[in-house]
């Protein structure tokens, strides 16, 4: 393997490292975000859950840890994605050893999801009140894209390489 591809594949493998770390952070950012606009924005849990406050009362703790639950699942579903890619970087390629590479699929979905998602702040620019959160928002999901992306494309390079070295 001569320097040049050498050269290629640590910046390859770092992008794909800082991409898996920042989307572990990103799970953090949007969960602290949440319990953020709960507490001081004018969102509350009637809202977003969508019921009424008498409703709300006889299903608190159920509708809590609903909430909860769905929390979870998406942070692990962010470290799904992140652990993967921090793992894929530090993979020797030289090696024969199969490359396990399933947060990419994720990954692609949801690039994809991201994407679709960027189109639901049309409406919401024309609130003056809360025009910096909505910006600040969508300047984060443009960077979470980019980063999936980058992310995507420096995987599909290492294989590609992986694939140029062993045959």
């Amino acid at each position: 393997m001569d320097e040049e591809v050498k050269s290629l594949l640590r910046k390859y493998k770092s992008n794909i490292s800082i991409s898996g770390v920042y989307v572990i952070l990103y799970s953090i950012w949007i969960t602290f975000k949440f319990f953020l606009s709960i507490a001081y924005g004018a969102d509350n849990i009637y809202d977003i859950v969508g019921v009424d406050e008498s409703v709300y009362d006889g299903f608190k703790y159920f509708l809590i840890g609903a909430v909860m639950l769905v929390f979870l699942i998406s942070i692990l579903f962010h470290v799904r994605i992140g652990l993967g890619a921090v793992k894929f970087s530090k993979v020797d390629i030289t090696s024969k050893k199969r490359i396990r590479k399933g947060f990419l699929v994720w990954a692609i979905i949801y690039a994809f999801f991201s994407i679709l998602g960027l189109f639901n702040y049309n409406d919401k620019f024309s609130d003056s009140d809360t025009i910096d959160t909505i910006i600040v928002a969508v300047v984060l999901d443009m960077t979470l894209i980019f980063l999936l992306l980058d992310m995507i494309y420096s995987s599909f390079k290492v294989l590609k390489i992986k694939k140029e070295l062993n045959s």
